[in-house]
């Protein structure tokens, strides 16, 4: 598995990032920001119900909850507040 997080911080201090290739078919949602605006769309008729909900039923990897490591979680959850107001979800 690629680490993004890593070659994100090592491009952005210009250090040397290796060739690589994601892995096709692979898909990823962020819940919190996803599944609003998914709704938003259904309800604009931008996006059919059923295709909203198999995209949230087929990803692979949510972006930022993770078991391993929960601390951008619930930072994630901390912000819901703030975008709330701040995007008028």
């Amino acid at each position: 598995m690629l680490d993004f997080p890593s070659l994100l911080y090592r491009d952005q201090l210009c250090s040397p990032v290796e060739a690589c290739r994601g892995r096709a078919g692979v898909s990823w949602v962020r819940l919190l920001t996803d599944v609003p605006t998914g709704l938003l769309d259904v309800a604009a008729g931008r996006l059919r119900l059923g295709d909203f909900w198999r995209s949230l039923r087929s990803y692979h990897i949510e972006a930022v909850f993770n078991s391993e490591d929960p601390v951008p979680g619930i930072v994630e959850c901390a912000l819901i507040p703030y975008l709330t107001v701040k995007r008028g979800f």
